[in-house]
C-alpha cells in the first residue's frame, strides 16, 4: 500500500507524513475526501490487539516505502505493548513503543506511594522487556501527584516544591540551574514546605 494512494488515506485516516524534526516523524489526521467516514484504528478504539498490530504493520510498511530514516512509535493499548512482539519479528526497522501512564487515576489513588510502586515494579518490568527486545521506548504522559501541594493567598493550588524541583532538574535550557536555586531555597526554608 503506497502512502500517497487515496486508499491509504481511507484506510488510515491520514493525509501524509509530517516531519517533526530530523529524528522523528508523525502523521496528522484529516478528513477524507470520500463520503465514507474514516474510522481510524487506535489503541483506544476498542479493536482487538491483533487488529491494532496488523494495522500498525501495514502503516509501518507503507511509511517505509517512502521514508527509511524516521523513528516510528507504536502506541500501546490498555494492555500495554507486549501484543506487538519484537520489531525484528515483524521486519520493522527503527520502530519503538510508547505508552502513557496514569498511576492511581483509574482504580486507585494518585499518591506518591502509588507512583513509586508503579515506577519500581511496573516500569522496571517494562524496561526489562524493552531492553530484551532492543527497541526504543518513550514513556509519554504521566499524571501529577498533588500531595504536599501548597495553596497561595488567592486559593490557587501550587505543585509541591519537590515536584517542581524534579521537573526543573529534567527540563531544558536553564531549568537545571533553576532547580539548584529552588533546592537551595528548600534547604534554607524546610519548615515552610515540609509537613
Amino acid at each position: 500500500m503506497n502512502i500517497n494512494d487515496s486508499s491509504f488515506n481511507k484506510r488510515f485516516g491520514v493525509c501524509g507524513l509530517v516531519g517533526l524534526s530530523s529524528l522523528l516523524a508523525g502523521f496528522y489526521g484529516c478528513s477524507s475526501s470520500s463520503s465514507t467516514p474514516v474510522t481510524p484504528v487506535t489503541p483506544d478504539s476498542g479493536e482487538p490487539d491483533s487488529t491494532i498490530v496488523t494495522t500498525m504493520d501495514e502503516l509501518i510498511h507503507a511509511i517505509r516505502e517512502v521514508d527509511q530514516r524516521h523513528l516510528i512509535f507504536c502506541a500501546g493499548s490498555l494492555q500495554g505493548t507486549a501484543m506487538y512482539g519484537t520489531p525484528v519479528s515483524h521486519g520493522w526497522k527503527n520502530v519503538g513503543y510508547t505508552e502513557h501512564f496514569y498511576p492511581g487515576l483509574f482504580g486507585g489513588v494518585p499518591a506518591v506511594e502509588t507512583h513509586a510502586r508503579f515506577i519500581g515494579i511496573n516500569l522496571r518490568a517494562k524496561m526489562a522487556l524493552i531492553q530484551q527486545w532492543k527497541a526504543p521506548y518513550l514513556a509519554g504522559e504521566f499524571n501529577v501527584v498533588f500531595e504536599r501541594s501548597l495553596t497561595n493567598q488567592e486559593g490557587l493550588q501550587l505543585a509541591a516544591p519537590t515536584q517542581v524541583a524534579v521537573d526543573l532538574m529534567t527540563g531544558p535550557g536553564r531549568s537545571p540551574s533553576e532547580a539548584e536555586e529552588l533546592l537551595d531555597w528548600m534547604r534554607r526554608n524546610e519548615q515552610s514546605w515540609r509537613d
